[in-house]
């Protein structure tokens, strides 16, 4: 669990996955690596030992006035259809009829537009360091339906169509089963590295390319988003702001993780506010987006300055050997 808000300590902690103890930067953190000509910064080792990065930017001369890294994709909708549970979804049912049932919706395989965004900039700016990349990891899309009604009768959780729908994310971050505001700082969220609860939920939500041995295989190449999880556990807090961890850049972006499709007929994702603040929106909204790849866990590193005394800063990165 997580009870408040890192943006002043330097911080290495660990937490389970489902593949074994991770291990992540928490508030400020000197995790900038060099990879591919472009900046990114570690989330966390996995547990299976490879490394997983989000996207800081082009150069250091490109972070932002914030010194933590920019986006530097332009905004995108998640998906810009939005009036379908189908849509919180990485892929989705899409099609102009609204699907039938829960397995038809969590299980459709047409790319949202934000996965189609993230696969054309992977084809113009990563397939040949592909080799470097882990096919194995994946991204979690937790789709678990929630069995709270965190305040509204009218939420029926059925997960298909446009039933209002609670998705388990947001019960990790909820005051209680039956309130729809964010827990308060000092109160307990609850983050998890493990994707869904059941192995059902691992197979249909954890995204993964098509010659992985694990997860979905519904990937064409290794590249997803954030999930709201990693962002609590880097330092962020929802509904609360942040500018002092490392995940703030002054800017909105997406994560993958879904919160409901709620009574107004608008299917809502988890986003990265601006003031570091962790929110929502609809996701024919426009935010930022921010590609995460894992590199193999043998990869070895250098730096620009192997005598300095400061690694891992944006001017002395990590570099990829």
């Amino acid at each position: 669990s997580v009870t408040g808000i890192e943006g002043t300590k330097k911080l290495i902690c660990s937490s389970t996955d489902d593949y074994g103890s991770s291990y992540y930067f928490r508030g400020k953190a000197d995790n900038w690596v060099k990879f591919a000509g472009k900046l990114w910064r570690i989330i966390r080792i996995n547990g299976d030992g490879s490394i997983r990065l989000i996207y800081a930017g082009e150069s250091s001369s490109q972070v932002g006035p914030k010194s933590n890294g920019t986006n530097a994709l332009t905004g995108q909708a998640y998906n810009k259809t939005y009036g379908d549970n189908t849509y919180v979804g990485f892929t989705n049912f899409g099609g102009s009829t609204a699907n039938k049932t829960y397995e038809q919706a969590r299980t459709g395989s047409n790319p949202s537009d934000i996965l189609g965004v993230l696969n054309d900039w992977y084809t113009s700016n990563l397939q040949s360091v592909e080799d470097k990349l882990e096919k194995e990891a994946g991204f979690c899309n937790d789709r678990q339906k929630s069995s709270n009604t965190h305040g509204s009768s009218s939420y029926t959780n059925k997960g298909y169509g446009t039933e209002p729908t609670w998705y388990a994310p947001f019960d990790r971050v909820a005051a209680s089963a039956t309130s729809s505001s964010y827990a308060s700082v000092g109160s307990e969220q609850k983050p998890t590295l493990k994707c869904g609860s059941t192995t059902e939920d691992f197979n249909k939500d954890y995204y993964t390319a098509t010659d992985s041995t694990r997860g979905n295989h519904k990937l064409t190449y290794p590249i997803g988003l954030i999930t709201m999880d990693e962002v609590i556990f880097a330092g962020g807090f929802a509904g609360q702001n942040n500018t002092g961890y490392w995940l703030y850049t002054g800017e909105y972006y997406w994560t993958m993780s879904p919160r409901s499709m709620n009574t107004n007929g608008n299917a809502l994702v988890f986003r990265v506010y601006s003031d570091g603040d962790l929110a929502y929106s609809p996701v024919n909204g426009g935010s930022g987006v921010r590609p995460v790849i894992n590199l193999k866990a043998n990869t070895t590193f250098t730096f620009h300055d192997s005598s300095s005394a400061t690694k891992g800063t944006v001017t002395n990165p990590y570099e990829v050997s």
